[in-house]
């Protein structure tokens, strides 16, 4: 959970994720889309909170609308 307090409402307008099962999962020529950011799932804004699960070695970009 992240407080948002003092921002004002606000909606996710983006939320992109990247993971992959193996850490050492890279794009090659013949597969250049292994690792790359997909749309994110189970984020929520409720008041001034935003949630969210993270998956395990990931990273994340959630974009709000203020």
């Amino acid at each position: 959970m992240i407080d948002i307090t003092g921002f004002g409402a606000a909606d996710i307008v983006d939320y992109q994720a990247i993971t992959h099962a193996d850490m050492k999962a890279v794009n090659s020529a013949g597969n250049p889309n292994n690792v790359r950011p997909r749309n994110g799932t189970g984020a929520s804004v409720a008041g001034s909170r935003l949630s969210l699960a993270l998956p395990p070695y990931s990273y994340q970009m959630i974009r709000l609308k203020l």
